[in-house]
């Protein structure tokens, strides 16, 4: 074993947490020695992330990482500033502001994702038919699932078909809906929810960036809320 080699190598890999390649390199021994040599040494958080860093596939996948949130960041900036165009321009305001509205208060937050969720079927009613009428969502395009109380007679079969009719949506809509297996306090008044909690979902982040930047205009938020 070429001893004075190894000695070196653990050392730099240790001291100055150099890749295995380079101190090969630096030692003139073969990369599989090298390794063999420091294989029990265990680097800093620091040094890994330097050996990273220093990886030019690593350095691209950065990069290019780098340049997709730019580029989605810059969609999702345009997208609210149509939202706020529909407020300025006053087209359906009443409606957008009462859809808007009823967003920011029962809807989701996630940036690329719409998600509503509630009991009453006339305002989902509403809401799902604004969507079709104002922004061209295709009945095909919004997915729902119910999530009925334990105590409820009605089989999930009844109420997820209930729903379908109320929003006018075919069956290829419907994704799992749960029964829940154990009643909480929420629950307990059964008859208050008779048809379950049901929740819309449309996976479309030009939509629901419009909705954010209508909720902006009408409510005069200036900075990057749901952008980032």
């Amino acid at each position: 074993m070429r001893y004075k080699e190894m000695q070196e190598a653990r050392i730099l890999r240790q001291r100055d947490g150099l890749p295995i390649r380079e101190i090969a390199e630096k030692l003139g021994v073969a990369k599989s020695s090298v390794s063999l040599w420091v294989r029990d040494i265990e680097l800093s958080g620091q040094q890994k992330q330097s050996l990273l860093e220093k990886n030019p596939a690593y350095n691209r996948q950065l990069e290019g990482g780098k340049v997709k949130k730019e580029i989605y960041r810059k969609e999702r900036t345009a997208y609210q500033q149509e939202g706020r165009n529909l407020v300025r321009e006053r087209s359906f305001q009443t409606m957008l502001a009462f859809c808007a509205g009823l967003y920011w208060g029962e809807g989701g937050k996630n940036r690329n994702v719409l998600t509503v969720t509630n009991t009453d079927p006339q305002l989902l009613s509403i809401f799902t038919s604004f969507l079709k009428e104002h922004f061209d969502i295709q009945p095909e395009q919004m997915t729902l699932s119910i999530q009925l109380q334990a105590s409820n007679e009605k089989t999930i079969e009844e109420v997820e078909q209930y729903w379908l009719n109320i929003l006018n949506l075919p069956t290829g809509s419907l994704r799992k809906s749960i029964r829940k297996s154990s009643p909480t306090r929420i629950w307990k008044k059964n008859s208050k929810y008779p048809n379950g909690i049901c929740r819309i979902t449309v996976c479309n982040t030009r939509l629901v960036q419009k909705i954010f930047g209508a909720i902006k205009e009408l409510a005069n938020i200036q900075d990057d809320k749901w952008i980032d």
